[in-house]
């Protein structure tokens, strides 16, 4: 079966997840979003998962009522109307579902928003943290390629030099030392920032993706709504005139034809 919108959309979110989850392990403020971030993507998933699942059975039972109800216009206009207050309760109760599911979606969206923020917060702080490592790590190098000419310049004086040497080779041991733990830290904090933005961005475009999904189910209660405006519209007026009847026909008509691009929509 061929997947529909909804389903490319929650396929994008799952492919967000299992990047986030692959990520550098982050520093400790920055690791908590991030797992939050993926047990709230889980959770979501499968609560849009099953209101797709609710929604996708509706779907079918609508768009067969709205056949049956089409062929019966001119032959049993009583039945017809029958069958078209049980989509229209139907629409209802799918309406009050995708209420529910758009509020949650509309909280989710505006907490990945929250934890970008974060995330940018703590990539900037890191970012400060990050230039003053580097500078050390320079200084650290340049004292220990001092120290080192140093070095050679009273190794070069002979017995003459042994006490220089000696002070120059403790110093540029100790710098050499420095220079070194300063690279490492630097090195940690290099990739600490490229996971950082790294799960970020994976962040950001989950939030984009449940903006998305906010979008496709709001279309879906458009089209429901649509149904629903038009049935109290018919109820209203359901005398057995021929006018009547052609505009009923057209209304049904136009009325599988939404919930047709519904059901591709939402499978």
């Amino acid at each position: 079966m061929v997947k529909g919108y909804l389903s490319q959309l929650v396929n994008v979110i799952n492919e967000c997840q299992i990047q986030l989850s692959k990520g550098e392990t982050l520093p400790v403020e920055s690791e908590k979003i991030k797992q939050q971030a993926l047990l709230i993507i889980d959770e979501s998933v499968s609560s849009i998962q099953n209101v797709q699942k609710l929604l996708q059975k509706q779907a079918i039972s609508i768009h067969n009522d709205l056949l049956q109800a089409l062929s019966m216009v001119y032959t049993d206009k009583e039945k017809c109307l029958l069958l078209l207050s049980r989509v229209d309760k139907m629409a209802l109760e799918a309406n009050h579902g995708l209420n529910e599911e758009l509020k949650k979606n509309y909280i989710i969206q505006e907490q990945f928003f929250s934890y970008s923020q974060e995330l940018y917060k703590h990539f900037r702080a890191l970012e400060i943290e990050d230039a003053k490592i580097r500078v050390e790590a320079q200084k650290a190098k340049d004292k220990a390629k001092k120290y080192e000419k140093e070095r050679y310049y009273f190794l070069a004086l002979g017995p003459f030099g042994l006490a220089g040497l000696a002070t120059a080779t403790g110093l540029f041991t100790s710098w050499s030392t420095k220079a070194s733990n300063a690279s490492k830290k630097a090195s940690k904090s290099k990739a600490q920032l490229e996971g950082l933005q790294a799960s970020r961005d994976q962040i950001k475009m989950t939030q984009d993706s449940f903006g998305l999904c906010i979008g496709a189910l709001s279309g879906v209660k458009n089209t429901l709504a649509f149904l629903s405006s038009g049935l109290h519209n018919i109820m209203q007026n359901n005398e057995n005139k021929n006018e009547t009847l052609t505009l009923l026909t057209l209304y049904l008509n136009a009325s599988i034809s939404e919930v047709t691009i519904l059901m591709q929509d939402i499978a």
